[in-house]
């Protein structure tokens, strides 16, 4: 016998979902439905949340109406692709607890509102670290080592190129190189990726099909589907477990445990290549490499605009060959 459900609603905090679907097997399978100008690599943030507000609030209506019976719910977002004309359904996993905290805050906000209270976010309590000399020594130093950084990887790449298109990708045809030019060695490395036409080339004229060098891709989601409906317990073949940060990075961050409790930050210095102290910067250093006399050194470039010295020296200053 089917029975349609009608699911209340909180005037203030409307949390029905606008899919529920009933499986055969007796779950439920909750549907949030986006229709995006594009669709998202991944599920918003705000997406994840109202999905299981959603899904704390059928389970509670069903409750009503399977008492003694454990409903299993799964979390679904639909996106609609117009530009494609299709749906992409994807499955959302379960942030534990999170779905019955979110409803229970939802009603408790909307119970304040009710009566005429504003909620009040508790602030977290920070102490400002204050802008001393050594920071700005440090930060200035860091981002004129950076200038000089940059300028030498560009120099280095650029070498790079002109060595490998002179001497060739078969190591087998490579001269000798005496370890005093080298300063030790040539080592032979390889691209991490290969030629994958040249190689399935290669394979069929040794008379070796495709399919003998290819590994099969597994649906595991649907695999696990599949064994769950057949009565198999998953269970057994499971041979260990790995920490899913991303996901217990997203718990924490659905009950509010700030970052810095359990995550370090650490400054990135990142001097921007227009700004005149960086040009200053790389035209110092390209002539203190000219003055050395040093293999790869460029003229510095006469065109970029002047600008006054940096208040602290850094140690780039010093250059010695």
């Amino acid at each position: 016998e089917s029975r349609k459900h009608e699911f209340p609603h909180h005037p203030l905090v409307d949390l029905r979902p606008p899919l529920v679907l009933f499986g055969p097997d007796r779950s439920a399978h909750v549907v949030l439905m986006k229709t995006p100008r594009s669709v998202p690599h991944s599920d918003s943030q705000e997406n994840r949340v109202q999905i299981h507000a959603c899904k704390s609030w059928v389970n509670s209506v069903l409750e009503k109406y399977f008492e003694h019976e454990h409903l299993s719910i799964t979390m679904h977002i639909a996106y609609f692709d117009a530009a494609r004309q299709n749906v992409l359904i994807r499955d959302v996993p379960e942030i534990p607890g999170q779905a019955d905290v979110v409803r229970k805050q939802a009603e408790t906000v909307a119970g304040m509102v009710e009566k005429e209270q504003i909620p009040q976010e508790l602030p977290r309590i920070v102490t400002k670290v204050s802008l001393t000399p050594e920071i700005t020594r440090d930060v200035q130093e860091i981002a004129q080592l950076e200038a000089m950084k940059r300028t030498l990887e560009t120099q280095i790449r650029e070498k790079e190129q002109d060595l490998q298109s002179r001497m060739g990708s078969d190591p087998e045809s490579w001269p000798k190189i005496p370890g005093d030019v080298s300063m030790g060695s040539i080592r032979t490395e390889w691209s991490s990726r290969i030629q994958e036409d040249k190689a399935l080339n290669a394979l069929s004229s040794i008379g070796i099909s495709r399919s003998q060098v290819e590994k099969p891709e597994y649906d595991m989601d649907g695999l696990l589907r599949a064994l769950s409906q057949a009565g198999i317990a998953t269970g057994q073949f499971v041979i260990g477990h790995q920490m899913d940060t991303d996901r217990l990075n997203a718990v924490l961050q659905a009950y509010g445990v700030p970052r810095p409790e359990y995550q370090h930050a650490h400054p990135v210095v990142t001097p921007s290549e227009k700004h005149p102290a960086y040009q200053q910067a790389v035209q110092t250093f390209q002539s203190k490499l000219q003055t050395a006399n040093l293999p790869g050194a460029t003229p510095p470039a006469t065109s970029l605009p002047a600008a006054s010295p940096p208040k602290v020296t850094a140690p780039a200053e010093e250059f010695t060959p």
